[in-house]
């Protein structure tokens, strides 16, 4: 026997948009874009810094296998980066929606 009936639904939420409001949801926008911001530099330093570990544990002898997981670090970079500028300017347009 079914005791309790759980449903999911959409819904609308709607809030009255005051001065007050919009500077804590612009300043919480700010804080996200910075947030992406640092991480994307982060991305960057990590990603240099594994291609630099990888050549230097090769010795200085690039092999195809080298040059695959070096290019394989590039694209995981560059897909993050991706996703993260998307983020980023999706973020930059609710700001500006403001």
């Amino acid at each position: 026997m079914v005791e309790s009936i759980q449903l999911i639904r959409q819904i609308a939420v709607r809030a009255i948009v005051t001065e007050n409001f919009k500077e804590q949801v612009s300043a919480e926008i700010q804080r996200n874009l910075q947030q992406i911001d640092a991480e994307l530099q982060q991305l960057e330093f990590k990603g240099k810094r594994a291609i630099a570990d990888i050549e230097k544990q090769s010795q200085g002898i690039i092999t195809d296998e080298i040059k695959f997981q070096v290019e394989s670090i590039r694209q995981q970079v560059e897909a993050e980066k991706l996703r993260l500028l998307q983020l980023r300017e999706e973020m930059q347009g609710q700001s500006q929606a403001l």
